[in-house]
C-alpha cells in the first residue's frame, strides 16, 4: 500500500488500528455501526481499493461487536496519481444485467456482487448493505438464479513451471511438484490438525495447485462467462473428507487483501465446487480435477478449510496483532467453513533443487 495514500482506524478508546486504502471511506455512526464505502468495485479483489471482506473483518477486530455497513459506487471509477495530482478515470461502465465478456473491470464487479452476496450470508447477524447496494446485488443474485446453470471451469492443460516467473510461482511449485516440499506442506498441516482438532490421524492426502474458479452459464465460453477467473494457489483432499484450499504469500507479499482473496476462495468452494451439478465432468487429468470431481460426485467431501499460507515471520503486522480475535471472526461464518494460519519455512524451500520437480509439471 502507497505510504501517501494510506488511512488509518483508529479505536480511540484502546488504540488498536489498521491502514486502509484512501479511495476507500470507513465512516463511524453513533449506534456504533461502521459505513464503508467502496468506490471502485471493479477493482481487483486483491486490492487495497475493493478488499471490503479485508476491511470488514478488521473493523470487527478493532471495534468488537460492531456491525458494519457496505456501499459502493454503481459504476466503476478509480483515482489515478498523475504528477502529484489526482485524476479520477471510468474504469468500466456498470453493468447491463446480462452475463457474458465484458470489459475486465465489468467481469470483476461480477465476481465483486457475488463476494457481497457470499459474505452477507457468511456473517448476516452484523454485516449489511446499503439500499442502492442491496438492490444491485438483488438483481445479481436473480440473474444467477434464473441462469441455465452456474458453473466452474476446469483446466485445460497440464500445470507449468516457470522459473521466471517469480519467487511466490517457484515457492508454490516447489510445495507441490516435489518430495520435500510437498512432504513439509503435509507436515504443516497434519500437525494444524492434531493441535487445533485434535485428531493425529487426520492427513493431507492429495495436494495440486492452479485450480481456476470462474463462473459461468452452461457454457465455458466467454459469451457465457459471468465472472472473472482466478486460481486457487494450491489445494488438496484430507483423509478425513475435507477440501483444503491454500493461500500462499511469498516474505514480503503482506497486502490487507489476503483475506478477501481467501474468504471469497472458500465461500466459491463450498457454494460451487462442492455441488456437483456446477461441475463439469472432466475430460482430461489435469491438475487434479478428475480426482475433486469423482470425490464430489462420490459424496466424500464433506466441508472446506481455508488457510493463509505465510512465510514464518512473515504476515501483514496488522493482521498478525489480531489473529486470534480475525479467527475467531472469520470461524463464525454460517457456511461452516475452517480459517487458519498454516507458516512455511522459506529457508527449507529455498534449499529444493528444481532439479527435484515431479513428472506432473511441464518445466519452461
Amino acid at each position: 500500500m502507497d505510504s501517501n495514500r494510506v488511512r488509518w482506524y483508529t479505536n480511540q478508546m484502546s488504540g488498536k488500528r489498521f491502514p486502509y486504502s484512501s479511495l476507500v471511506d470507513i465512516k463511524k455512526k453513533a449506534d456504533n455501526k461502521l459505513c464503508i464505502t467502496i468506490k471502485n468495485p471493479g477493482a481487483n479483489m486483491q486490492t487495497d481499493a475493493a478488499n471490503f471482506e479485508s476491511l470488514a473483518l478488521m473493523c470487527r477486530c478493532v471495534e468488537p461487536g460492531c456491525k458494519v455497513e457496505i456501499d459502493f459506487a454503481l459504476s466503476g471509477w478509480e483515482e489515478m496519481l498523475t504528477r502529484n495530482k489526482v485524476k479520477t478515470i471510468e474504469v468500466f461502465p456498470g453493468w447491463d444485467e446480462k452475463f457474458g465478456q465484458k470489459t475486465p473491470g465489468s467481469n470483476a464487479y461480477l465476481r465483486f456482487l457475488y463476494r457481497a452476496a457470499m459474505f452477507k450470508c457468511a456473517y448476516e447477524e452484523w454485516v449489511s448493505f446499503s439500499k442502492t447496494a442491496s438492490e444491485e446485488i438483488d438483481k445479481f443474485k436473480k440473474e444467477l438464479k434464473s441462469s441455465e446453470k452456474p458453473t466452474n471451469n476446469i483446466p485445460d492443460k497440464k500445470a507449468e513451471y516457470n522459473r521466471n516467473k517469480g519467487e511466490e510461482h517457484r515457492i508454490e511449485n516447489k510445495l507441490v511438484y516435489t518430495k520435500d516440499g510437498k512432504k513439509h506442506l503435509k507436515t504443516l498441516y497434519n500437525e494444524y490438525a492434531s493441535e487445533v482438532f485434535f485428531d493425529a490421524t487426520t492427513e493431507l492426502n492429495n495436494i495440486y495447485n492452479q485450480l481456476p474458479n470462474g463462473l459461468f452459464d452452461a457454457e465455458l465460453s466467454n459469451s457465457k462467462r459471468i465472472f472473472t477467473t482466478g486460481f486457487y494457489d494450491i489445494w488438496g483432499i484430507d483423509n478425513k473428507g475435507n477440501l483444503c484450499i491454500f493461500e500462499l504469500k511469498k516474505p514480503g507479499n503482506d497486502r490487507l487483501g489476503v483475506i478477501s482473496e481467501l474468504f471469497f476462495y472458500a465461500a466459491y468452494a463450498s457454494d460451487v465446487l462442492l455441488n456437483i451439478e456446477r461441475l463439469h465432468e472432466p475430460t482430461e487429468k489435469f491438475r487434479g480435477y478428475d480426482i475433486l470431481y469423482n470425490s464430489i460426485k462420490d459424496g466424500e467431501i464433506k466441508g472446506v478449510r481455508a488457510f493463509f499460507l505465510l512465510p514464518e515471520k512473515g504476515g501483514h503486522k496488522y493482521i498478525n496483532q489480531n489473529k486470534e480475535k480475525l479467527l475467531e471472526e472469520l470461524n463464525g461464518n454460517t457456511k461452516k467453513i475452517h480459517f487458519g494460519f498454516l507458516y512455511y519455512e522459506p529457508g527449507l524451500i529455498d534449499k529444493i533443487s528444481e532439479k527435484s520437480f515431479c513428472d506432473e509439471v511441464i518445466r519452461k
